[in-house]
C-alpha cells in the first residue's frame, strides 16, 4: 500500500510539471502567433508609407498618400487576423530627419511600433519595432531601382544605340538607319545602330548623293520661361511657349577650321523644341572627336539675344543650360579640364564648350528666359535643394 501511494505521489508531482509545461508552451504559442501579426500589421505599414502617390500633400487626390503626409501618428488600435487581441500602431517621425542636406532628396527616418497585451498583462506589454528611411523621389522614378547598372545603355528597335533619334528614323536592314533632320531640306545622316555613329551624309534631291562623313550627334531640348522672373519652379517644369524664329548652331573649333554648323530643331510640343546637331569629327590617336560649343540666335523679331548679363530689355533673351555645376571655362587642353575630371565627365556635365567629344551627347538641355522686366536683370534659375529635381541651370549665353 505505501509503495503505491508513493508511486501515485510521484505521478502526481510528474503531471504537475507536464500541466506547466503545456501551460508554457501554450503562452509561448500565443505570443509567437501574436508576434507574428504584429511585425505583419508593421510591415504592411511600412509599405503603405513607402506606396506614395505624389510628393506633395497639394497635389494629392481623394485616397492618395503624399510623401510630406508621413508624419509621426499616436498610438491607435488596428483590426489583426485571428488573434485573441487587441493591437496598436504607433508611428514615429522624427522632426530632425525630415531632409537631408544639400541637393539630395528628402529622407524620412520612420519608425513603426505595434504593441499588444498577452495573456499574463491587462495593459499593453509586449511590442514589435521597424525601423526605415524613406526617400521622397517621384514616384514615376520608382521604376529606375529595377533597372541593371552594369549594362551599355538600353538600346531601342533594332538594337540601335540610345542616342539615335527615335523620331523621323527609318530601319535599312544592315545594321545601320536612315534620320531625316527636321527643317534641313530633306538632307538625311545615315547612323551606325551599335554606336550611333553618323557615317554617311545624303543631300537632299530625289536621287541623294551620299558622302562618306563620321560624325556625333549632340542632342537635347529648349525649354521656355519668358513669362517673367524665372523661379526655380519654372526651371522644374517649364510651361511657355516656344519662341518663333529661335536657331542653334555649333561653332567647331576641333576638326581646326570647319565652319560653323547649323542644328535641326523642331517644336515636338507647345513648350519644347527638340534639337539635332551632327558634328564633323578628326580622327586623333585612333578616336573620332569634336570640340565647340552651341550658340543660339532669334530671327526675326520678337526680340534677340542679351549681349550682357545686365540686359533687362522684356523682350529680349537669354539661354541657360541645365547642368549640376558651372562648367564656363573653354577648355584648350587637357590641363584646362578641371581637377579629378576625366574628358568624358566633364563633357558629361553638360559644359559651356566641349572638348574633344569622343561619341554621342543626348539630353543636353537649354532654357530660354527673359533678358528682364524693363528695371531689373533676369538671372538663370538655381535649383531648389529641397525638391528631388535637378534643376540647376547656368548661364550660357551670355556668360557675362
Amino acid at each position: 500500500m505505501i509503495e503505491a501511494l508513493v508511486a501515485l505521489a510521484v505521478m502526481s508531482f510528474g503531471m504537475l510539471g507536464v500541466v506547466g509545461m503545456q501551460s508554457t508552451m501554450r503562452t509561448g504559442a500565443d505570443i509567437s502567433r501574436q508576434r507574428s501579426e504584429a511585425v505583419r500589421i508593421a510591415q504592411e505599414e511600412l509599405e503603405e508609407l513607402r506606396n506614395y502617390s505624389v510628393l506633395r500633400a497639394a497635389d494629392a487626390a481623394s485616397g492618395q498618400l503624399a510623401f510630406d503626409q508621413i508624419v509621426a501618428a499616436a498610438a491607435a488600435s488596428v483590426p489583426a487576423i485571428n488573434t485573441n487581441t487587441t493591437f496598436f500602431l504607433e508611428r514615429v517621425v522624427p522632426a530632425a530627419a525630415s531632409a537631408a542636406s544639400g541637393a539630395m532628396a528628402p529622407v524620412q527616418q520612420v519608425q513603426v511600433i505595434v504593441s499588444w497585451a498577452d495573456r499574463s498583462a491587462s495593459a499593453p506589454n509586449q511590442r514589435v519595432e521597424l525601423s526605415s528611411a524613406i526617400a521622397g523621389l517621384p514616384p514615376q522614378m520608382y521604376g529606375l531601382h529595377a533597372m541593371r547598372t552594369d549594362r551599355s545603355p538600353l538600346r531601342q528597335a533594332y538594337g540601335r544605340n540610345a542616342a539615335i533619334p527615335r523620331v523621323h528614323i527609318s530601319d535599312n536592314g544592315d545594321g545601320t538607319s536612315t534620320f531625316t533632320p527636321p527643317g534641313l531640306g530633306g538632307v538625311t545622316w545615315i547612323f551606325n545602330n551599335a554606336t550611333g555613329l553618323i557615317t554617311k551624309v545624303c543631300s537632299a534631291p530625289s536621287t541623294p548623293t551620299c558622302t562618306t562623313e563620321e560624325r556625333w550627334l549632340l542632342s537635347g531640348f529648349v525649354a521656355f520661361a519668358t513669362g517673367g522672373p524665372p523661379s526655380y519652379g519654372e526651371a522644374e517644369i517649364p510651361t511657355d511657349p516656344v519662341v518663333s524664329g529661335l536657331s542653334m548652331k555649333v561653332k567647331v573649333t576641333l576638326p581646326v577650321s570647319t565652319p560653323d554648323q547649323a542644328c535641326a530643331t523642331e517644336a515636338v510640343v507647345s513648350d519644347r523644341l527638340a534639337y539635332y546637331c551632327a558634328l564633323p569629327t578628326q580622327t586623333i590617336a585612333g578616336q573620332r572627336l569634336w570640340s565647340g560649343r552651341v550658340e543660339f540666335a532669334v530671327s526675326p523679331s520678337p526680340g534677340t539675344l542679351s549681349t550682357t548679363l545686365g540686359d533687362t530689355t522684356a523682350s529680349n533673351f537669354k539661354v541657360c543650360r541645365y547642368s549640376r555645376d558651372g562648367y564656363n571655362l573653354v577648355p584648350t587642353s587637357d590641363g584646362d579640364i578641371p581637377s579629378g575630371l576625366t574628358i568624358n565627365k566633364y563633357n558629361s556635365r553638360h559644359p559651356y564648350s566641349y572638348y574633344e567629344v569622343n561619341g554621342p551627347q543626348q539630353n543636353k538641355n537649354f532654357l530660354v528666359i527673359s533678358a528682364g522686366d524693363g528695371t531689373d536683370p533676369f538671372s538663370c534659375p538655381a535649383e531648389n535643394p529641397a525638391t528631388p529635381i535637378e534643376s540647376n541651370t547656368w548661364r550660357h549665353q551670355p556668360i557675362s
